[in-house]
């Protein structure tokens, strides 16, 4: 394999990458459906949903119509917020791996389809003693990922090329994500995603902090 470049900045998805929020996501569809009559679901049933946003979630698990969407939604965002920090658990060497970028001069942030101020509060609850350099979350559903939009803007803001930025994820909505931001894109096998569903070059998978480190810092 030969040697790669180091990149500059590294912009990683939240739930399923960097933080494991499938109970804390689940606990609150529950509690909602429990509101609607509604039987709980196991966590295998929400997994699909993780970080397309909740407003796909809410209606597939608890059958809010078009009509009622945007109540539904602002039920379940109360609900979350008295969930969210819920058997939340940081990834292993996470946060040793933001910790190394950052001393070695790489800049790190975040796009999440989770919403704005809900990633902020997560992102502070676990990572109390390290900041990002940006955190972009859902203030507008139309910018969703895989809409690239609020990566480019991102990119552009800390003032990187999008040659020198590699996006890490662990769905297909974060490739997309990085292929129409034309940036480099890193698969993590720890969350939620499955990399055999996903065409990807050997080189685009990581297995283990350790492993990604390397791949960022440009070590083989």
């Amino acid at each position: 394999m030969e040697l790669q470049r180091m990149y500059k900045l590294a912009i990683f998805d939240l739930d399923g990458t960097l933080i494991d929020t499938l109970s804390s996501i689940t606990t609150s569809v529950n509690i909602l459906r429990g509101k609607e009559g509604l039987d709980a679901v196991e966590q295998d049933a929400v997994l699909p949903f993780i970080g397309k946003g909740s407003a796909n979630m809410l209606q597939a698990l608890c059958g809010a119509s078009t009509g009622s969407l945007h109540e539904t939604v602002a039920a379940y965002n109360k609900v979350y917020d008295d969930n969210l920090f819920t058997q939340l658990t940081v990834y292993p060497g996470i946060v040793q791996l933001l910790e190394s970028l950052h001393a070695q001069g790489v800049k790190t942030a975040v796009v999440t389809n989770k919403y704005h101020r809900q990633a902020l509060d997560v992102l502070e609850y676990c990572f109390k003693h390290f900041a990002f350099d940006a955190i972009q979350g859902v203030a507008d559903e139309a910018l969703k990922k895989p809409n690239p939009t609020q990566t480019l803007r991102l990119i552009e803001k800390l003032s990187v090329q999008p040659n020198e930025v590699v996006f890490i994820g662990d769905s297909e909505i974060d490739q997309r994500t990085a292929q129409a931001s034309n940036i480099d894109f890193r698969f993590v096998t720890w969350g939620y995603g499955v990399a055999e569903q996903l065409k990807l070059k050997a080189d685009e998978i990581v297995s283990s902090a350790t492993e990604l480190q390397k791949s960022i810092l440009g070590r083989v």
